[in-house]
């Protein structure tokens, strides 16, 4: 009984293991260090990040062939007071 006990744990611990989320990739936007805006891409295929490299803020920017776009602020308040270009980057993160 012990053995099937431990046996049922190690399969539930491996497939668990096995479903785990993926590690984060780091995205590389097409950017450099002097630029003031970066667009980040994201799962979803027709809205991006839209980082201001200079202070922090950051909208979610959504693009279509139609009269559908729209972008949204996600964070304007500045994140530092003195502003230069390439000081902010976004990066991935797991769940």
């Amino acid at each position: 009984m012990e053995k099937t006990i431990l046996t049922l744990i190690l399969i539930f611990g491996w497939a668990i293991n096995s479903i785990a989320a993926d590690p984060a990739t780091v995205v590389a936007p097409t950017s450099t260090a002097t630029n003031n805006f970066v667009l980040y891409p994201t799962t979803n295929v027709y809205t991006f990040l839209k980082l201001d490299t200079r202070n922090g803020k950051i909208w979610q920017v959504q693009y279509a062939m139609d009269e559908n776009e729209f972008e949204v602020v996600l964070n304007d308040k500045p994140l530092v007071y003195t502003e230069k270009a390439g000081q902010f980057a976004l990066y991935p993160t797991t769940k």
